[in-house]
């Protein structure tokens, strides 16, 4: 059995980059203030990232596999950068009707990630702008940092039907980051 390693759970749209809604082209690509330096932070205290997104504009007949994994590699080498490494990145492809178990608040991604990367519940986190985050987060027990939006109070309604709080709400992702850190 492999080691239980420790990894920060990350959405993408609207956490780590700016939400123009299905964002598939690299040339649309914008980090968020503050994520570069989070993220080099949470990698330096030796947390592996671990990206899982829900992506239905391919279910959605608005892009392809390929539009989207040009994109993830453009975010990849935009991250490198700045030395930072992305372990892995999940992807839920489907329609939000399609009843599938890996769209988040589901959590088969997240499992998948578990195991496959030999991954620690109890010892990882999740950062997400939206309820689904981390509604997904809590349920394979992981603590949870809510982003701060101008959604900010329909994500927590949501978040009670499903008996589920936020471990802590950040005002940014450097915030977020550096509560995970300081969490552990």
């Amino acid at each position: 059995m492999p080691s239980a390693r420790r990894a920060v759970f990350l959405d993408r749209d609207g956490t780590l980059i700016f939400d123009r809604g299905y964002m598939h082209r690299p040339s649309d690509l914008r980090l968020r203030p503050h994520v570069s330096q989070g993220l080099r932070e949470l990698q330096d205290r030796g947390f592996d990232l671990v990206l899982v997104t829900n992506q239905s504009g391919i279910g959605r007949g608005l892009f392809s596999h390929a539009e989207l994994n040009r994109f993830h590699r453009a975010l990849i080498a935009r991250l490198a950068d700045s030395e930072i490494v992305l372990r892995r990145i999940y992807v839920c492809p489907h329609h939000p009707d399609a009843g599938c178990r890996c769209r988040k608040p589901g959590t088969a991604l997240h499992r998948r990630a578990i195991r496959q990367l030999g991954l620690s519940p109890k010892r990882s986190f999740t950062i997400g702008d939206r309820a689904h985050d981390v509604v997904a987060g809590s349920r394979v027990g992981c603590r949870s940092v809510l982003l701060r939006t101008r959604y900010l109070h329909r994500e927590l309604s949501e978040m009670i039907g499903f008996g589920v709080k936020p471990d802590f709400i950040a005002k940014d992702f450097l915030a977020a980051a550096r509560w995970v850190v300081h969490a552990q």
